[in-house]
């Protein structure tokens, strides 16, 4: 009897483990539009629009930054659990093409972290509060300030930050720096999903991209097709729409049936004390 109750465990305990999951779901500390254009479009801030251009050939990206230390403890609090790491974005209604919209994430390392900024408008110059007292980020420094002699030009003593390789992106679309995977736009306002490579995140974990420079959040980038656009929601469109990390943890077979195991050895030293008992011993 003994025998088939620990069987019984076994099998219930280590059968039932794999459907046993916790998920939680964090938001950006920070997100901005970036538009890398020569000319004009160079020193736009997008750090309080509700949506924007997250891929257009090698022009637009959606730039983002999570609490990854808050992340990974929340995954290290369950140890012997399998970790899955999933990037949400939900699309809109705007884009250009006949082709799915594919966008492939890509880290992002910087000596100077960036501040998000408040321009209201993707394709304005300096369009944030008092530009000439108040950084934001741009495709050209990660801290940008405005001229305040000459409106419309950048006050180059003053900004800080200016993105490893000369270019947002200059040498980051390789292996070493995006997930394999990629999100495929599908219905509008349905988030779309991308699980992330675990060595890209063990690598964002580690504090520092393949450059030895300090990670400063990931990015989208167009992944197929350079004639084809799609826009996403941003962080402040709310927690309906915003970006999102999904964090699903699911105990490994081995964790559940050592647990099993213990269970089982408890049940039959408890029942070898009864009997000693009822033996008298």
């Amino acid at each position: 009897m003994r025998k088939a109750l620990a069987i019984l465990v076994v099998f219930s305990l280590v059968s039932a483990a794999p459907a046993d999951e916790v998920v939680e779901i964090f938001y950006p500390t920070r997100d901005s539009g970036i538009n890398q254009v020569i000319g004009w479009e160079e020193y736009t801030n997008a750090g309080a629009v509700t949506q924007c251009r997250i891929v257009k050939g090698r022009q637009h990206f959606l730039l983002m930054d999570f609490d990854w230390a808050g992340i990974k403890a929340f995954a290290d609090g369950y140890p012997g659990w399998t970790a899955t790491y999933e990037l949400g974005l939900t699309p809109t209604d705007n884009r250009l093409g006949d082709y799915p919209v594919t966008a492939r994430i890509v880290m992002i390392g910087n000596d100077v972290d960036w501040v998000e900024g408040d321009g209201a408008d993707q394709y304005t110059n300096f369009d944030w509060t008092n530009p000439t007292v108040n950084p934001a980020v741009t495709s050209q420094y990660a801290q940008t300030y405005e001229d305040p002699l000459n409106p419309g030009s950048p006050d180059l003593a003053r900004c800080i930050g200016p993105w490893p390789g000369g270019s947002f992106d200059a040498f980051r679309a390789t292996s070493s720096y995006y997930d394999t995977g990629g999100i495929v736009f599908g219905p509008t306002h349905v988030r779309a999903w991308d699980t992330l490579d675990g060595w890209f995140m063990d690598q964002i974990f580690s504090g520092y991209d393949p450059q030895g420079y300090p990670i400063r959040g990931i990015y989208t980038y167009d992944r197929d097709n350079m004639f084809i656009s799609g826009e996403a929601y941003t962080s402040d469109a709310g927690q309906d729409l915003s970006p999102v990390i999904r964090v699903t943890l699911v105990p490994e077979p081995a964790s559940a049936l050592l647990l099993a195991l213990g269970i089982c050895a408890m049940l039959r030293r408890r029942s070898a004390q009864v009997i000693r008992r009822r033996r008298g011993e």
